[in-house]
């Protein structure tokens, strides 16, 4: 009884801690994982009759976690919310735990570098954004930016004076999952992950509420507030460069080519005019905010470029996921409501359909089709650029999928790094067979569709051959 006020306590400091003066509270999820607590921010006298449900459905449902597969069987918020997360996040807390990873309070960024090494995020990763368009936007201005710091798969916000740290991981199964860690000096630390708070804006506005990743190009006043009745526009590498990136700071060079960071909207004549706030490339952030209150005095181009890359594709990635999954518990679990078997492996044509237009978006994503194109040369300032192609793997010709171009298009071989995830290796498997199938198809020029004009022959053959060699399982796709 005793732990359990207290860690009702510790809930509701989490809460405090990222909501500011938004009135939500906590309610503790049992979890079979030790090394985990749950939280969905909403705490009411409910809260036990709650955790009672949590029980029963438990029993009453199929398991949601079964020989590495979720077996879907409600809504995908309920499936969101029932999941056991087995993510970076959740693995770091079981070696804090078992004290084989020790974390030291800094005087000025909390636990913020002690997360990044256990994380494994390098601080040349860091971009930062001033729009009020998070959960800690109170905090957050130009002159306090929140900066974020990232790898293939997870991501930190701080934010300056925050009394939590903000982190965002994919799961394999489940998407993104999000948590926040209280910048408070303890033995253990301990990570919350949080639900409902974040799927009022991390998860998709139709029914399904899956989970997904958000990069805005949010067009603001002077003081980070987004201009009224201006639509927040997604970011991603479909976007043209000249509509990304308001709301943020950027440093180092697009030559000639315009974007909208480092701008403010004022108002000229009855309407918001976008202004530089410094003019030419900004080499660093001294011009413009605190530098001093952060790691670096850098948010560098060319890891913004590959942060809105990488959001989409984890989007698609959980998309496919998530309906291929239940789908397949659909078959299994109503087969008299399902028409007869139509495929080699059993499947019913609802399923194959399902399949197709769910990975078809995820094949495209993978080659860049729709990419918009460069017109001029990139370059970052920050060390970001060798230190991610520095991260592998190579073919036997030293060929890597994380080599950059930034002078046409953002990378030499158009084809997504994104395929060496655990997110993509936890696709269902008739959903990654059909994904390698098609990749096969269009880099052996078998698919010569519009779709995938921007490859050339040379560009499908390099493609195919670092494939080959670095993704095991893809040679395979051939033979189907």
């Amino acid at each position: 009884m005793h732990r359990a006020l207290t860690m009702a306590k510790l809930h509701t400091e989490v809460t405090q801690a990222v909501t500011a003066n938004r009135s939500f509270g906590v309610a503790m999820l049992p979890s079979p994982k030790p090394t985990f607590v749950g939280s969905c921010f909403r705490f009411r006298p409910a809260s036990i009759t709650f955790i009672l449900f949590y029980y029963v459905a438990a029993i009453a449902f199929p398991a949601l976690r079964a020989n590495g597969q979720v077996i879907y069987v409600e809504d995908a918020k309920t499936q969101y919310t029932r999941g056991i997360p087995a993510d970076s996040v959740n693995k770091l807390q079981a070696l804090i735990n078992s004290g084989k990873v020790k974390f030291s309070f800094d005087p000025k960024f909390g636990y913020l570098p002690s997360l990044l090494n256990g994380l494994h995020l390098s601080k040349t990763s860091q971009i930062v954004v001033f729009s009020k368009t998070s959960v800690q936007k109170e905090l957050i201005s130009p002159e306090a930016p929140r900066a974020i710091y990232f790898n293939d798969t997870t991501y930190v916000g701080f934010v300056p004076n925050s009394k939590a740290l903000e982190l965002c991981t994919s799961d394999p199964y489940l998407g993104a999952v999000y948590y926040t860690l209280l910048q408070r000096e303890v033995p253990k630390p301990r990570f919350f992950r949080s639900i409902d708070a974040c799927l009022e804006c991390h998860g998709t506005k139709d029914m399904s509420k899956l989970p997904y990743h958000i990069m805005y190009s949010a067009q603001c006043t002077p003081d980070g507030e987004p201009v009224p009745g201006k639509a927040l526009e997604l970011t991603s590498d479909k976007t043209p460069l000249a509509q990304r990136f308001a709301g943020w700071f950027v440093t180092g060079s697009t030559g000639n080519q315009q974007h909208l960071g480092n701008s403010f909207a004022s108002m000229q004549e009855h309407s918001y005019v976008m202004t530089k706030k410094v003019s030419g490339p900004l080499r660093d952030l001294s011009p413009v905010t605190d530098a001093t209150q952060l790691f670096s005095p850098k948010s560098d181009i060319v890891a913004l470029m590959a942060f809105a890359h990488q959001q989409r594709l984890q989007n698609l990635i959980c998309e496919a996921t998530y309906q291929t999954n239940s789908a397949l518990a659909f078959e299994r679990l109503y087969p008299e409501r399902t028409t007869a078997r139509v495929d080699a492996e059993g499947h019913t044509e609802s399923t194959d359909q399902t399949i197709r237009r769910v990975c078809e978006p995820l094949v495209s994503g993978l080659l860049f089709s729709g990419e918009a194109r460069l017109l001029g040369r990139i370059s970052g300032d920050s060390g970001f650029q060798p230190y991610f192609e520095s991260q592998g793997p190579r073919d036997r010709n030293g060929r890597s999928l994380r080599q950059f171009d930034l002078e046409r298009r953002l990378f030499k071989y158009p084809c997504s790094y994104t395929i060496y995830t655990d997110n993509f290796d936890g696709l269902p498997p008739p959903a990654k067979r059909y994904v390698y199938r098609r990749l096969w198809e269009v880099l052996s020029n078998k698919d010569r569709s519009a779709r995938f004009s921007h490859l050339t022959n040379a560009d499908r053959t390099a493609i195919r051959e670092i494939l080959c060699q670095t993704k095991p399982g893809f040679a395979a796709a051939r033979f189907k």
